[in-house]
């Protein structure tokens, strides 16, 4: 719980400060990502290589994390700007109403981010149960770890065709679905999550940069907090309906289902490609 509270406080007050530059906001959050990415791929290889040596002593693997956070919380302090003014603002719920105008946005976080709750909490379990042993699982996940980090490193020259880059990645989620709900080789499951890393995680900043391109930058600390709870819900209900789909109609149901979503997704997103054109040209031409 306090750690869930901590990461709530972290991330959107991160993507705030790096937002702060129109022009680069998208590379910077992107880059943000890319590490925090890094950092999830290389933590648990670390913490087994601390249990191998400790002879699993999990007390020590704690110490040791709580020593890094501590170095890093003293540097950022010790590098952080002097004279730096700061602002303070009172807890404003009409962001949530303020990012409704951004439905088809919302609507494609909450898909991407649903399929990303499923990959991280569901797909390891799923894997096992289609005859992946344990290191190809973890192989598999490195290869999904480092196609979101190339992603990541693209976003900033995709952004400039976001229409087109958000119905790409639609469609390579709802394929790399599909290919799980049938795979049963290594092979396939390298595909599906090579289309899943890199549609999930182009969405991301991209669907960020339109939200905060069509809104004040007076605002835009308290519209990152909304996205972020956006974030959070799409997070929290795609394990969920994978579960009761799963108990309800068997292991495959849930991909499918998410297969489907996701071709309605893209042809929400080509129906209504208008209105996220407006903002992606203004963007473009303030470049």
């Amino acid at each position: 719980l306090i750690a869930g509270v901590a990461h709530a406080f972290f991330w959107p007050t991160s993507e705030s400060i790096l937002s702060g530059d129109e022009s680069t906001r998208v590379k910077y959050i992107s880059w943000f990502i890319m590490f925090f990415v890094v950092g999830f791929m290389v933590g648990p290889l670390l913490g087994a290589l601390v249990l191998d040596m400790a002879g699993s002593d999990y007390r020590m693997l704690f110490q040791i994390t709580v020593f890094v956070m501590v170095v890093a919380m003293a540097s950022s302090i010790v590098a952080s700007p002097k004279g730096v003014k700061l602002t303070h603002g009172g807890l404003n719920l009409k962001s949530f109403g303020a990012i409704a105008r951004f439905p088809v946005v919302v609507i494609l976080l909450l898909f991407s981010t649903a399929i990303f709750g499923v990959v991280l909490a569901i797909y390891p379990a799923f894997l096992s149960d289609r005859g992946i042993n344990d290191n190809s699982v973890l192989l598999l996940f490195f290869i999904f770890g480092i196609t979101r980090v190339g992603a990541l490193l693209v976003s900033g020259f995709l952004s400039k065709r976001a229409i087109q880059t958000f119905t790409a990645s639609t469609i390579m989620v709802s394929v790399g679905m599909g290919i799980s709900a049938v795979g049963t080789s290594f092979g396939e499951f390298v595909i599906a999550l090579l289309m899943l890393g890199f549609g999930c995680s182009i969405l991301y900043p991209l669907a960020l940069e339109v939200i905060l391109s069509g809104t004040k930058k007076s605002a835009s600390g308290r519209m990152i907090g909304a996205y972020e709870a956006i974030f959070g819900v799409g997070w929290a209900i795609g394990p969920a309906i994978s579960g009761y789909t799963t108990d309800a109609f068997g292991e495959a149901a849930p991909y499918w289902l998410f297969c489907i979503l996701g071709i309605a997704v893209t042809i929400m997103v080509v129906i209504f490609r208008r209105r996220l054109e407006r903002v992606s040209s203004e963007r473009a031409q303030s470049q």
